[in-house]
Formats: C-alpha cells, sequence, structure tokens
C-alpha cells in the first residue's frame, strides 16, 4: 500500500498490521481531509475481517471524533466484543498520529430464513370527507340539550 488508491476496490483493501489492525490509505481529495463515509466505510471492512463469512453487517452506529488527515494512513484497531452463534459485535477505533478520528459499533448477524410474515387488510374506511366532525357532533350535543 504505497499510493493513493484509485478506485472503491483499492481503497476498500487494507493492509493488516497486526492482530485486529489494520491500515488504509485515502485518494488525495481535493478539499485537504479524509471524506468521512470513506473512514466508516474501510472501519466497517476492518471490523468484517474479524468475523466468520456467514456474518453480514446488521447494525452499524458511526461517531466522528475529529477530521482525519490525508498525509498518514489512518490505523483500524478492531475489539471483539461478543461473538455468538447468531450475532457478533465489534468496536473499532480509527485513529492518526493526533488520536481518535473516529468511533465505530457495529453488529454482524447470520443470514436466516426470513420470518413468516401474516398480512391483514385493512378495513375499507369512509374518505375523510365523508367522516362525522367533532364540531358537528358537539352542535347536536347542544341542541340535544335544548
Amino acid at each position: 500500500m504505497e499510493h493513493a488508491p484509485n478506485s472503491f476496490t483499492e481503497l476498500m483493501e487494507l493492509e493488516h498490521h497486526g492482530p485486529d489492525t489494520w491500515l488504509g490509505l485515502s485518494p488525495n481529495y481535493a478539499w485537504g481531509r479524509i471524506y468521512g463515509g470513506q473512514v466508516i466505510a474501510q472501519g466497517l471492512r476492518a471490523a468484517f475481517e474479524t468475523v466468520e463469512e456467514e456474518f453480514v453487517p446488521h447494525s452499524i452506529h458511526a461517531y466522528f471524533i475529529r477530521g482525519g488527515s490525508l498525509d498518514e494512513p489512518v490505523r483500524y484497531e478492531v475489539d471483539r466484543l461478543r461473538d455468538g452463534r447468531s450475532f457478533c459485535t465489534r468496536s473499532v477505533v480509527a485513529r492518526q498520529s493526533g488520536g481518535a478520528i473516529l468511533n465505530l459499533s457495529c453488529s454482524f448477524h447470520v443470514q436466516e430464513q426470513d420470518a413468516e410474515i401474516q398480512t391483514a387488510r385493512m378495513p375499507l374506511a369512509p374518505d375523510p370527507e365523508d367522516c362525522r366532525s367533532r364540531e358537528n357532533d358537539h352542535m347536536n350535543l347542544i341542541l340535544d340539550r335544548r
């Protein structure tokens, strides 16, 4: 990983850099900072590298801490919080020399057969303009009391 990535595929190719740690590079964006969506995608990719292949992303929460620099790679440190039979949970911290730039929490789930869903038809209802109004009901109550 010596050059800036030229495609999305290259952008998602992280370099393994020790136990549960990966490095990611950035293109030279014209605005001078790393794109936040890229850091999230690379963080999710790093987490994905730590789960078995039958697991797919189920939920993701990302918290930006500070802007990232284009001058150095991003280090993704994955913490394996839980490994279950059907769910896995990971926490990822994206770091540069200035400290953490992103904190990511994600859950992975084994794909299962969808639950059988029964749908009930809603009963037919009158159009709103054909319904009794509360104003008319109140007026009828007043008139009935006379």
